[in-house]
This record gives structure tokens, C-alpha cells and sequence, in this order.
């Protein structure tokens, strides 16, 4: 079956970012009535409180289906995703996934949580993704590689916490999530940026069908 599927490049782009963004879809959306079944049987439930809007026991293992569908979709088309800074970005993910489950679970202090996503936003600028210039912007072009460093790292930290910040409220972080992944996909799309356009619209896919229960 899968030789099949990686015998697929005559496929243009479109029907390619569609299948995976529709394969994120469905397997995102066929696991989390499972997960929400577990979540309320074995108590993984989020506390409502003066931060959260919503009101009664809410099943908070959602991520898992997130990246279980993201996943699976990118490995399921692994031939559009043949670019190694996957491997940066899938283990940086991880590291946040079981951090949230963990803490989640048993609760994590602020710290400890600042340290693994300290962690998982290294090992990304590491492996190459990182701000590396200005462009001139308020005269400042070249950045010196520490500040690449520090800055890309500061950076994504900032909005791994934004995102925690809106996360009270029933389908903010995942409807904000679709649109941003979606307009980065087209952004890479334009710039014909393949394999980043194609995991923004598995990420952007598998948050709808997560949303489909959040709200």
C-alpha cells in the first residue's frame, strides 16, 4: 500500500497539500472520541479554574490526537516530507507532547515546564531553523550567531507560552492554530517550499479535527 503512495510525485501540489491536510483531518477526528472515552474513564480531566471559561470535567490528553494525526500523516507521506530538518522538529515536538501529558497528569512546576520547552526550542535553532537576519529592519541586518541563538530560541519559547495563554477557552488555540498553519502553508507554498508547506497544512489539518470536539 505504501509503495503505492510513494509512487504518487507526478501528483501536483494542490492534490498533494489536500490529502495530506485531509489524511490529518480524519485521523485526528477518529481518535479523539477514543481519547475523550479514556480521558473521563481514568480521571485526565482539566480543572476549570479562574483562567479557564469553560465549565465541567474537559478531557485534557487532546494533544495526543494532535500529533498522533500530524504523525502519522507526514510518516504515511513520508516521500513529500524527505527534508532532515523533520528530525529536529519531530523530536523538539515530542519533547513538548510529553511534557504537556506529564503535566497534564500529575502537574509540572512553571520552571520545570520553562526548561523542556527551553530544550525542545534548541534542539530546533540547532538543527537550522532560526533567525539568522534582520533584513535591515530598524537598520539591523546580520545577526551574530549567539544572538541568532538566543533570540530564535527566546522567540519560540514566547509563543509556546502565548498559546498556553489562550488555551482556556473552548477551540481559541486550535482555531488560531488553523489559520496561522494555514497561511504558513501558503506562504511556503508561494515560495515553493514543499515539505514545510505540506507539514503546515498536516498541522493545520489535524487541529480541525480537533476542534471538532473543542468547543
Amino acid at each position: 500500500m505504501l509503495e503505492i503512495i510513494h509512487k504518487l510525485p507526478a501528483l501536483t501540489f494542490e492534490y498533494k497539500h489536500f490529502i495530506v491536510f485531509a489524511t490529518a483531518v480524519l485521523i485526528s477526528a477518529v481518535l479523539i472520541p477514543f481519547i475523550i472515552k479514556y480521558s473521563l474513564k481514568y480521571g485526565y480531566v482539566d480543572i476549570p479554574n479562574s483562567r479557564k471559561i469553560h465549565t465541567g470535567r474537559i478531557p485534557n490528553l487532546g494533544g495526543i490526537a494532535i500529533f498522533l494525526g500530524l504523525f502519522i500523516a507526514s510518516l504515511f507521506w513520508y516521500k513529500f516530507f524527505n527534508n532532515p530538518d523533520f528530525i529536529f522538529i519531530s523530536t523538539s515536538v515530542i519533547i513538548l507532547l510529553i511534557t504537556g501529558i506529564i503535566d497534564d497528569i500529575k502537574g509540572m512546576k512553571a520552571r520545570k515546564k520553562l526548561i523542556f520547552q527551553i530544550i525542545a526550542a534548541f534542539i530546533i535553532v540547532a538543527g537550522g531553523l532560526r533567525i539568522t537576519s534582520f533584513y535591515n529592519f530598524m537598520g539591523i541586518g546580520e545577526l551574530p550567531i549567539v544572538v541568532q541563538y538566543l533570540f530564535s530560541v527566546i522567540l519560540i519559547v514566547g509563543v509556546i507560552n502565548a498559546y498556553n495563554l489562550i488555551d482556556g477557552i473552548d477551540g481559541l488555540a486550535a482555531g488560531i492554530g488553523i489559520i496561522n498553519f494555514g497561511v504558513m502553508g501558503y506562504m511556503f507554498y508561494s515560495l515553493h517550499h514543499t515539505s514545510f508547506a505540506l507539514l503546515s497544512f498536516a498541522v493545520s489539518g489535524s487541529l480541525l479535527g480537533f476542534l471538532m470536539y473543542n468547543y
